[in-house]
């Protein structure tokens, strides 16, 4: 069974033994931390993707410093701020309505396939409700593993993909409820942004051929996309994000059988990107005038 990565921020030890054994007994393996510093440092220098936060309301500030619920609270906003796609648990040894309005008001949901599967940003829990927190993590444990199932194969000799990106992938993948992932990198563009053309399977056959960019924000809209002829643009088709290791993943449609990215047609057949972009020229002078229109 594979074992996913969560954090935990617990500075009573017997808490932490109990909650550390849950989490364990769930299927993840848990970095403890004591104190709110360490664990935004720690968390923050985490190379792989992290798949669950679970944190105590009342903490120190420091090892040795007094613990407090503002302490807490305050740490929630900052992980939250610094892994933007994951789930988090709050523990409180009494979980009133105004923290629990403050934990969980307004920190919108993680939403995969389409919102089939959601998880609240922030679900807490009392310290006593370990019949509702096993079950908690058994759903999300689930989600992961059903996502950590699908078979990869990345088309690149450049060495093995890093975590992050094979999470990337795979959750492209579960998004379209495939059950293996083919990916070839492409050419990032001007941003240089990774992108892959993605060849998804399931269960049935062929589900999709997609290009997946990654990117660190959200993508606007407009630009091309937006402006020109639908025969002259790869539609973007979703917007993933949650469980990404903080990154989206934009998908587009594929334009062709076997798409080549222009600048590296600019190298290899000049006369054939000249053609492609004089197509490029005609549908922007189709832009009909008063447009709006983002340069």
């Amino acid at each position: 069974m594979t074992r996913f990565h969560a954090v935990l921020v617990e500075d009573e030890p017997t808490a932490a033994t109990e909650t550390s054994a849950a989490l364990e007994a769930a299927g993840f393996s848990v970095k403890l931390f004591t104190d709110a510093s360490s664990a935004l440092s720690g968390t923050s220098a985490e190379p792989g993707p992290i798949d669950l936060l679970v944190l105590d309301r009342r903490l120190p500030l420091r090892h040795g410093n007094p613990p407090s619920d503002d302490v807490g609270d305050e740490l929630l906003d900052a992980l939250l701020q610094q892994h933007p796609d994951l789930v988090v648990i709050v523990f409180s040894g009494h979980t009133g309505l105004e923290h629990a309005q403050f934990a969980t008001a307004k920190r919108g949901i993680v939403s995969l396939r389409q919102d089939d599967i959601q998880f609240d940003r922030v679900t807490a829990f009392e310290k006593g409700q370990s019949l509702e927190f096993d079950t908690h993590l058994q759903e999300i444990h689930s989600c992961l593993s059903q996502m950590e199932d699908i078979q990869l194969e990345v088309l690149t000799s450049s060495g093995p993909l890093e975590p992050l990106t094979k999470r990337l992938l795979r959750r492209v993948g579960f998004e379209f409820e495939g059950i293996s992932v083919k990916a070839r990198p492409l050419a990032g563009g001007l941003t240089g942004s990774p992108v892959w053309l993605c060849d998804i399977e399931g269960s049935n056959g062929s589900v999709a051929r997609v290009v997946v960019k990654r990117q660190t924000r959200r993508p606007r809209q407009g630009g091309f996309q937006s402006l020109l002829p639908a025969p002259l643009t790869a539609v973007t088709v979703s917007i993933i994000h949650g469980f990404c290791g903080g990154y989206y993943a934009s998908v587009q449609q594929v334009a062709g059988a076997d798409p080549v990215p222009l600048l590296d047609l600019l190298i290899s057949d000049p006369a054939a990107a000249a053609k492609l972009l004089r197509s490029l020229l005609i549908g922007l002078l189709e832009i009909k005038p008063g447009q709006s229109v983002n340069r």
